[in-house]
């Protein structure tokens, strides 16, 4: 049988969407980042998918399923809500600070590049669909029926909802007290 032999591993995590915020199992096949980038799969499963509504025009507010196959150009913000590791969600060392305006939502946080990457070309030099961010901070910025999260130490980003980016300046560290000299 196809896809026997592969390891599946169960991701508790919330997918936000532009109308929903849906929670349950995802089961990759494979490594996480692979198979969220893999562009012959159009769509992911879903297990025990809890589904509410973000938008209060919406008449369908809340519904469940046991199983959902959500397509992933749907998907703004993933937030796994079991920690995850470096080798599920790889990261370079360098990282930027980036304020990140997708949709309904403004997302600061911490993106990984490479040494010599300017932010102008951040989301540009990598082919993939999904860009992690680490120490994230969540803003709505239309009004919602349900509450996101506010912080989340990652989220993975679909590069297709990401409508403007500018990078956040590190504050500089407290100048040191200014010395003065002994009197004569």
């Amino acid at each position: 049988m196809f896809g026997a032999n592969i390891p599946l591993r169960h991701y508790h995590a919330e997918l936000l969407t532009e109308h929903y915020l849906l929670t349950g199992e995802m089961e990759p096949f494979g490594p996480l980042m692979t198979y969220l980038n893999d562009a012959s799969r159009a769509a992911l499963r879903l297990k025990n998918m809890q589904a509410k509504s973000l938008d209060p025009s919406l008449a369908l507010d809340t519904f469940h399923a046991d199983e959902m196959m959500v397509r992933k150009d749907e998907i703004v913000i993933i937030r796994p809500l079991d920690p995850v590791s470096q080798s599920t969600v790889p990261l370079m060392v360098r990282r930027e600070t980036l304020r990140v305006f997708i949709g309904r939502f403004v997302l600061q946080g911490e993106f990984s590049c490479g040494q010599d990457i300017p932010i102008s070309d951040i989301f540009d030099v990598s082919p993939a669909h999904w860009v992690p961010c680490v120490d994230a901070h969540a803003h709505i910025v239309q009004r919602s029926k349900q509450p996101i999260f506010s912080t989340a130490k990652v989220v993975l980003i679909n590069k297709a909802h990401i409508r403007f980016y500018q990078g956040v300046p590190h504050p500089s560290p407290a100048s040191p007290p200014a010395q003065t000299l002994p009197s004569p």
